[in-house]
């Protein structure tokens, strides 16, 4: 089974195995977790619990010299219930706790600076020179190009698509210089973003006993996060929208026989099933971004991804499309205790099956690795932001997932 978050007071005992795993709990190399649920029984019983702190509670640092400044709230809260449906016969137990934390967080990213929205690459003298894709041509055996005089396009060559970019603002402005390097602008962004974590847990038991010699139960469990991701601190919320949530849902199940035939014979049939769902659908899926911004003859399903030429993102601009994956277990084990004097025996048998599904995320709208503003063959020229505004693509590369 895959690892469950299971509600806190639900759990009645838990046994760690670090080595030395008894057989019927194989299928790890670095230890293992048994768990215990609670149980109800004849009388009711119930518990409500609720942590708390904000900002205003927290204490700081020993080394820490400034106060706190922005948001933290952190709730943790829950609660059981447990008691008899049929007296000395069928018992039920209920478990929730939800995690709710949210913050602001302080980042330091890189974003393009008013200089290169202007098309100003010159950084103070320290930029990489720029050369015109368009005056490509061969002399002799090499190919050149001409420069931009003191590294600055003219506005009237950015491209179509580039300007329908830059009018979408999808860039935080810059909050300070950075660190300028020949590239342009390092760690030009520093500023306090809201993030969280939600997730609840739910959980239920029923317990029946048929005889003082056989009883069963069965169990169900969910695990439900709707937490939002924070990788891309540097774009506004016209792509990603306010928040994108990566929805994780897991369900677990759990049916388990035991009929004591003697005081020393006893056997336990268990059944189990786990599911796991991860998904993620970008806000701009499907929204025909492609055409929006005048890219012709693409799919409109994603938001086109532009990247510099040797890969990776460009300033995170563009969240990708949508990705599916499906994890499923199912078991089956029997286990079967004898003791015989000084000696205990089990004997045993466990067959699974696991299914995985996946749908990874395509960019059927197109990945564009911009080039064209470095000398041919000439290492420390050009600038991909420069490519960018001038639309010229060294490579386009287009993903459609067919099953």
């Amino acid at each position: 089974q895959r690892t469950m978050i299971a509600s806190l007071d639900a759990i009645q005992e838990f046994k760690m195995w670090t080595s030395g795993t008894p057989a019927e709990f194989g299928h790890s190399a670095g230890g293992q977790l048994s768990v215990v649920f609670k149980s109800g029984a004849n009388q009711f019983h119930g518990n409500v619990e609720d942590r708390y702190t904000d900002i205003n509670l927290r204490h700081r640092h020993f080394l820490e010299q400034l106060p706190a400044t922005g948001t933290f709230r952190y709730q943790e809260w829950g609660g059981t219930a447990s008691g008899k449906i049929i007296k000395d016969k069928t018992f039920f137990f209920g478990g929730f706790q939800e995690h709710r934390e949210i913050l602001t967080e302080s980042v330091v990213v890189t974003v393009p600076s008013a200089e290169m929205y202007a098309g100003n690459f010159s950084f103070g003298g320290r930029g990489l020179p720029i050369y015109n894709p368009f005056t490509t041509r061969q002399n002799g055996t090499t190919w050149t190009r001409d420069p931009f005089p003191n590294n600055q396009i003219p506005l009237s060559m950015f491209d179509p698509v580039a300007k329908n970019v830059l009018a979408l603002k999808p860039w935080r402005d810059a909050s300070d210089a950075g660190t300028i390097q020949p590239s342009g602008p390092v760690n030009n962004l520093t500023y306090n973003a809201g993030g969280s974590y939600i997730f609840q847990r739910y959980d239920a038991k029923i317990d029946h006993q048929f005889s003082t010699n056989h009883r069963i139960f069965g169990r169900y469990s969910r695990v439900r996060h709707r937490s939002a991701e924070r990788p891309v601190r540097e774009l506004t919320e016209v792509v990603y929208g306010n928040v994108y949530i990566k929805p994780l849902d897991q369900h677990n199940i759990a049916i388990s026989d035991t009929y004591t035939f003697s005081p020393t014979a006893i056997n336990e049939m268990r059944l189990g099933f786990n599911r796991r769902v991860n998904s993620a659908v970008p806000e701009s899926y499907n929204a025909g971004w492609a055409k929006k911004l005048g890219i012709p003859g693409v799919s409109d399903e994603t938001f086109p991804q532009f990247q510099n030429s040797g890969g990776g993102s460009f300033y995170n601009l563009g969240p990708g499309g949508k990705s599916l994956d499906v994890s499923q277990d199912y078991t089956f084990q029997n286990n079967f205790t004898k003791v015989a004097g000084k000696h205990t025996m089990k004997f045993g048998y466990e067959v699974m099956r696991i299914n995985y599904n996946t749908l990874p995320g395509s960019l059927p709208s197109g990945q564009y690795r911009m080039a064209g503003t470095e000398l041919p063959f000439t290492p420390n020229t050009g600038n991909a932001f420069a490519s960018f505004l001038l639309g010229t693509v060294g490579q386009g590369v287009f993903q459609q997932n067919n099953a």
